[in-house]
């Protein structure tokens, strides 16, 4: 094959290089797994919250517990002294008995709390429950997903693989001059080669006068579309003749 055709094959090679590393950027599998993985983020940090609020209730219930047990012990020992006949002054009956009745409320409203706290500890229960469950399940369609990206991204990166071999091949067959002029042009990535079919530039697709045909059939002449600046190279069939 002529140089100036595997020249054109390497621009080639190298569009698509640039296509696959572009469509690895953004493959579609791996956008949705970044996007699964801070959903199942959320909802991690949603239970924890959740997990501490309920650590927190369970804490504050226990101690409200602990201080009835102790009110209801101190009640109960003020109503039996109240009661006893062992008081003889009647102020102290009086002072007594108020101190009956605040116990008493104190007692009525920490009664009050503690079911306000195992009311809410039932919620909070209730609602892990559901939490964990979900969040299970969003981290086992994590896992799938996943594998899916981890998938597509490894066969993206295996083309890509065979693209440089290709790349590497090319470039050993065609002459290091002419590999340097290639580079030169196409900085930026844009493609500087055009192949040429049936006197059609095939980058702007302007027909190229007929004398053209015999420049390009002139070895080791170098040729340019007027309208682009690309450089031409005639098509396999074109250059046979056929």
């Amino acid at each position: 094959m002529e140089p100036m055709q595997l020249l054109w094959q390497l621009q080639e090679t190298e569009q698509k290089i640039m296509q696959k590393e572009k469509e690895l950027q953004s493959l579609p599998s791996v956008a949705e797994y970044q996007e699964k993985k801070q959903t199942v983020k959320g909802q991690e940090d949603h239970l924890a919250r959740r997990e501490e609020q309920h650590r927190s209730v369970k804490k504050e219930l226990s101690r409200k517990e602990m201080e009835l047990q102790n009110v209801s012990a101190a009640l109960e020992a003020s109503r039996k002294k109240l009661y006893s006949g062992e008081v003889p002054s009647v102020k102290e009956l009086e002072n007594l008995e108020k101190k009956v009745q605040s116990q008493g409320r104190e007692k009525q409203q920490l009664e009050e709390k503690v079911i306000e706290l195992m009311e809410s500890l039932e919620s909070l229960e209730e609602e892990l429950s559901g939490l964990r469950q979900e969040k299970d399940r969003e981290t086992e369609a994590l896992k799938q997903v996943r594998a899916r990206a981890k998938k597509d991204f490894q066969g993206v990166q295996q083309e890509l693989e065979q693209l440089k071999q290709q790349r590497q091949q090319l470039e050993q067959k065609i002459p290091p001059e002419l590999v340097a002029k290639y580079r030169e042009l196409s900085r930026g990535g844009k493609r500087c080669i055009s192949r040429v079919k049936d006197n059609f530039c095939g980058i702007c697709n302007v027909s190229l006068p007929s004398a053209f045909r015999a420049h390009l059939l002139t070895p080791g002449k170098e040729v340019f579309c007027e309208n682009c600046g690309s450089l031409l190279v005639l098509a396999e069939a074109d250059s046979s003749g056929e």
